[in-house]
């Protein structure tokens, strides 16, 4: 028997906190602000600034999270979110400034602790769901980010060269770069998403059936896939390898295992999200807010699980 995910989630909780959100970042990351880091003074009052935008980027986010996960349901059962705003700009803001004081070390703690607070807030039938995965994938997903990045800046600012046993021009090592650098971030991603999996609900215990590494061709073949089309490709593989993620997750207690499967279509899917991404562009990105709405609508409702005995 197919149990259905079902989505109403009103457009009002998607327009106005996701235009605050890109009104939020935009300003965090203005040329006056950059302008203003010369000085040590300066360079504080910059990142006070930023901290202010930050807290009214997680309480848009808060607030459109909220309303989203308000209008799914499961079975005619809605999941219900029980966060509350001070408590989450509580975690925003101490691990915030944790993080900006230890020049992003503690960035694996932040985000384990934001991810664990909204987790542990979403209740289906009066349950609420447990987050159960460790520090230790996001400690190794947050570096292999930072280093693959700096990385890369260093080729770029400072000439800093790969050493090659043959002779390359700069502009092609920096290509180079650029293709280890994207492939990295690729696999720590398999790891980061089997990690966010780790979720719990009553004596269930999700996760995929595969390893993390069966996933890492996927990543690259996107990439390849991506670079050759120019990106156009990159929809329809990024579906494909949804469609492979949701098959590849389920469920088990002691007696019972649930299964997941969808209908997902690959090229009609694929083909709806470049329309949505073309109208975008052409509104300059005013049409975002409805396209996120329409999306999930249409997506959410094309999965499903199966319960076994």
């Amino acid at each position: 028997m197919k149990n259905n995910f079902t989505a109403n989630i009103s457009l009002k909780n998607c327009i106005l906190p996701m235009i605050l959100v890109i009104i939020s970042i935009s300003v965090t990351y203005t040329p006056f602000i950059a302008s203003i880091s010369n000085t040590y003074l300066s360079t504080f009052v910059a990142q006070i600034i930023r901290i202010i935008f930050w807290l009214c980027i997680s309480f848009f986010s808060f607030r459109m999270f909220k309303g989203i996960t308000n209008g799914i349901k499961i079975n005619e059962e809605k999941l219900e979110f029980h966060g509350e705003l001070k408590e989450f700009l509580k975690i925003t803001l101490i691990y915030g400034v944790l993080n900006m004081i230890t020049f992003g070390l503690a960035l694996p703690l932040f985000m384990k602790k934001k991810y664990e607070y909204i987790v542990a807030n979403i209740s289906y039938k009066g349950q609420p769901f447990q987050f159960q995965g460790g520090i230790k994938a996001m400690i190794i997903f947050v570096f292999i980010i930072l280093g693959s990045i700096y990385g890369f800046m260093a080729i770029i600012w400072f000439g800093i060269y790969i050493p090659f046993p043959f002779d390359l021009s700069g502009e092609v090592q920096e290509m180079i770069a650029l293709l280890i650098t994207v492939s990295l971030i690729l696999i720590t991603t398999t790891y980061l998403i089997h990690w966010y999996a780790r979720i719990g609900y009553g004596n269930y215990k999700l996760g995929f059936k595969d390893h993390y590494s069966t996933y890492i061709p996927f990543m690259l073949l996107w990439l390849v896939v991506s670079s050759i089309t120019l990106g156009l490709g990159s929809i329809f593989m990024g579906i494909w390898i949804l469609k492979t993620y949701i098959r590849d997750l389920e469920a088990r207690s002691d007696k019972h295992r649930i299964t997941f499967s969808e209908d997902l279509d690959i090229f009609d899917d694929g083909f709806y999200i470049i329309g949505q991404m073309l109208v975008t562009i052409i509104t300059l990105g005013i049409y975002t807010p409805m396209a996120y709405q329409r999306v999930l609508n249409r997506f959410l409702p094309k999965i499903y699980y199966t319960k076994e005995y």
